[in-house]
């Protein structure tokens, strides 16, 4: 019997939500209210339906719409689609895999006649709608990427064999060429010190710390393959550098974040800009400490917010977005809300403190071991980022 997780569940959870209630309140990166909220006119999720609110201004009429490409329409009163929102809500809470199946998703899709729970993996946007909010004239209709805080961590950015892989080139500390006596103690260290399938943060960071006690460093040489090279280099041209840089500082960090063992972007970021040593990667990106972090966190920001809405590592990106509107939450208790929707800063805010870089099979997707090409030493690391609401 197929079966979804809460995640997914939840993206059909917020679609019920925002039907039974079609106003939701917007929050900035911090997830605090703003006082303003989001009104949804017509919502639209790529079955030949539209599901429409009433369109005489007012916001409390009690009644759904839905039409069908056919011309066929039906009414529903929006205080059943609630008291079943509540129910699925609760459906969520109690279980980690819910089935297809499931009586009350079976009435739900019934009652709306929905044929699926969720988008299709490949489409960023999760469902569409015309909104229009509190500080707004004129509707627009937007495409909104859903995010819960139920269950598991949902991924951003998961990783794929060599099309998320990023090269370092292996030199030693003091200078770029490797002498023949460091090829020879690199291959001793490879053949020495293998990590399993699963191979954690910290067993990498062992890895890079041999490799680092032994008097080599790695500085990063490129992606495995051109499609995410190309991706980054539109978010900015040095940004390849940039994310090495902050992928790296992932795994060789030693204290732990005050929220847990991982810390987020946005603190590895800070990171890399507080160094006493800073980069040279760094130290163009401004002309004091102010500058340089400023300017490091938008572009960190700009690759989130790319990743969000229509990037992707296997493919070479052509800078248009599919989820154009923002992004939809479903909080702990139950409480859809949507990031500010008109300007990227609380967008950005909150993907810079919730997300964390993550560790994938190195047996499904390699990385983790020193590579010999040509005559060359190189270290792969896989790209994968996944949200981290703690």
């Amino acid at each position: 019997m197929p079966t979804k997780n809460k995640g997914e569940v939840s993206e059909f959870y917020a679609f019920v939500y925002i039907l039974g209630n079609r106003v939701i309140e917007l929050v900035d990166g911090h997830l605090q209210l703003l006082g303003q909220n989001v009104t949804f006119l017509r919502v639209f999720r790529n079955e030949g339906i539209v599901y429409q609110f009433p369109q005489d201004g007012i916001v409390e009429n009690d009644t759904l719409d839905i039409v069908r490409d056919d011309g066929r329409s039906s009414k529903i009163a929006r205080r059943v689609i609630r008291s079943h929102a509540d129910q699925l809500f609760r459906l969520i809470a109690q279980g980690d895999n819910i089935s297809d199946d499931s009586p009350e998703i079976v009435r739900l899709k019934t009652l709306l006649q929905t044929e699926k729970l969720t988008a299709k993996s490949i489409d960023k946007s999760d469902l569409q709608g015309e909104v229009i909010s509190s500080n707004q004239t004129h509707s627009h209709t937007l495409g909104f990427s859903v995010k819960s805080h139920v269950g598991s961590n949902p991924s951003l950015i998961n990783s794929n064999h060599e099309n998320s892989l990023l090269y370092y080139r292996v030199v030693p500390t003091d200078h770029e060429r490797l002498t023949d006596k460091d090829r020879g103690l690199l291959e001793q260290i490879a053949n020495d010190f293998n990590l399993p399938n699963d191979g954690k943060r910290t067993q990498i960071r062992s890895y890079l710390e041999i490799l680092r006690k032994n008097g080599f460093r790695l500085k990063f040489e490129k992606t495995a393959k051109e499609a995410l090279g190309y991706t980054l280099r539109i978010i900015d041209t040095k940004f390849p550098d940039i994310l090495a840089e902050v992928l790296l500082e992932h795994y060789t960090y030693e204290k732990k974040s005050k929220k847990g063992d991982r810390r987020t972007l946005g603190e590895l970021v800070d990171m890399c800009c507080t160094r006493r040593n800073l980069s040279p990667t760094f130290q163009m990106l401004g002309q004091n400490s102010e500058e340089i972090m400023n300017s490091a966190r938008y572009k960190m920001q700009n690759f989130l917010l790319a990743f969000s809405t229509g990037a992707s590592v296997s493919a070479k990106w052509d800078g248009h977005d599919q989820a154009n509107g923002g992004i939809i939450i479903v909080l702990k208790d139950g409480r859809v809300v949507c990031l500010e929707l008109f300007t990227r800063n609380s967008i950005g805010e909150y993907l810079l403190s919730n997300t964390v870089f993550d560790t994938p099979s190195l047996g499904r997707h390699g990385g983790g071991q020193l590579e010999k090409i040509g005559g060359d030493w190189f270290f792969g690391l896989q790209l994968q980022v996944r949200f981290d609401q703690r």
